[in-house]
């Protein structure tokens, strides 16, 4: 399923916005998955479920912290009651104050490792759940000072660690950038195909088959096969939190032929059998 793009409005009175998100539940892939411009920081104080981060899928837990990159496609997906606190803003307006501000420029660092996605331990986030709390309700210049509080309690955290360990790596080439975009694409409209194969991708961004497995390994440190086999794991979770279709179906329908294959792999990514998956 291609990645939506979401519109964040941040009015011109606000510097970011801070949006406190109660759900019955999130189960649906559909306006689920998507990406934006600004960087976002999400706090999940309630809730379980399948994290997903561009290229990663993650168990996720109760103060579950992370702070995602510009364009890093992400969803949560839970059968259970879920809040969220959400914080999002404009990088290149934090690259302003980090330059003004030489007290904050430690947070050049943060920023950086953000396209690849961040997370923080859980013990780091239930201590810095009371700022996120207070955010919602401060105004003016309390509210901007707790804002640089939290960013600077993330810069400065010893819990974190990258989500993407070697992630896309984003390029400024609008050429090279299309093809990525477009190898992504392809794959999440076609991976239910079970023919589909890297001479289809290659030939989809006028590249020659080994060129085009060199292109990908290169910016995705990935094999084609790995970038399948995780976008069709990746569906195959969706229609098993749906719980409409037997797992020999799912099989079929995201792409795999042999339904034993498809429970080997999806065990190997998901660390959990698919009958077992979602219980």
């Amino acid at each position: 399923m291609k990645a939506e793009f979401e519109k964040v409005s941040i009015v011109p009175s606000q510097s970011f916005v801070v949006r406190d998100v109660i759900r019955s539940d999130r189960i649906f892939f559909k306006d689920t998955w998507h990406f934006h411009p600004e960087l976002e920081i999400t706090l999940t104080i309630k809730s379980k479920g399948k994290r997903f981060v561009g290229t990663d899928i993650s168990n996720y837990h109760p103060f579950d912290l992370v702070i995602l990159g510009s364009n890093l496609p992400h969803c949560w997906l839970t059968n259970e009651p879920t809040r969220q606190i959400i914080i999002q803003f404009d990088k290149e307006w934090l690259l302003k104050q980090i330059i003004n501000v030489p007290e904050l420029r430690n947070l050049q660092y943060l920023l950086d490792k953000s396209k690849f996605g961040v997370s923080f331990s859980a013990h780091f986030a239930e201590q810095i759940l009371p700022l996120f709390e207070d955010l919602l309700h401060l105004k003016g210049i309390k509210r901007y000072l707790t804002f640089l509080q939290i960013l600077e309690s993330l810069s400065l955290s010893n819990e974190q660690k990258l989500i993407q360990q070697k992630g896309l790596e984003l390029t400024n080439d609008p050429i090279q950038l299309l093809r990525i975009q477009t190898i992504y694409n392809y794959i999440a409209e076609h991976y239910h195909e079970t023919d589909l194969c890297l001479e289809m991708v290659a030939h989809e961004i006028n590249l020659s088959k080994s060129a085009c497995c060199n292109f990908i390994k290169k910016n995705t440190h990935k094999t084609f096969s790995t970038l399948l086999n995780e976008v069709r794991i990746s569906q195959a979770c969706k229609l098993l939190w749906e719980k409409k279709y037997s797992i020999a179906q799912i099989s079929h329908k995201v792409g795999y032929k042999d339904v034993a294959y498809f429970n080997r792999r999806f065990k190997h990514k998901m660390e959990v059998s698919p009958s077992k998956y979602g219980k």
